[in-house]
């Protein structure tokens, strides 16, 4: 199992208190894009939200919820 993998099992196990109406990402993956956030230098809310924003623009492919989560990767341009 890779490494994304396993982190995206350990994260699952982590309950999400969020009201399912209006929920748009599952708790799994915004919660790997935090943990990588900070892996890369963010050390607030702010700075990690501004990571995220910028994951996608830096690696459009490789920025996404696995297969089988009910989220399509991002459409690229055109």
């Amino acid at each position: 199992m890779s490494g994304q993998r396993v982190l995206l099992a350990a994260l699952a196990q982590v309950p999400d208190p969020r009201d399912r109406r209006g929920v748009r990402h599952p708790a799994p993956a915004v919660l790997a894009l935090a943990v990588v956030a900070v892996l890369a230098g963010s050390r607030s809310f702010y700075a990690i939200g501004q990571w995220i924003a910028g994951a996608g623009q830096r690696n459009p492919q490789g920025c996404w919820c696995p297969p089988g989560s009910g989220h399509p990767p991002p459409s690229g341009p055109g």
